[in-house]
């Protein structure tokens, strides 16, 4: 009788390690890519970044300003509690 756990335990290592690679394998692409996108230049060459910077920006910009509404408006509440004796 064949034992089935470590013919299991064999096809999910294989597995695993197949996935690993392949994750390795795009992730080294990515970079290459990006390297490449980059360009030789001695100069940075930020047209690459720009666009997504841009994004993150607006984003960073739109949360601070929540940010400040929300401590402005619980200051005002607290301030109006302490007016009205509440």
């Amino acid at each position: 009788m064949t034992d089935y756990s470590a013919e299991a335990d064999q096809l999910v290592n294989q597995i695993v390690i197949a996935i690993a690679n392949w994750s390795t394998a795009v992730a080294v692409a990515s970079v290459q890519w990006l390297l490449s996108a980059l360009g030789q230049s001695s100069e940075p060459d930020l047209s690459v970044i720009v666009p997504v910077y841009d994004r993150m920006l607006a984003i960073s910009l739109l949360l601070v300003g929540a940010i400040a509404l929300l401590y402005i408006g619980v200051a005002a509440a607290n301030y109006a509690g302490h007016l009205f004796g509440q």
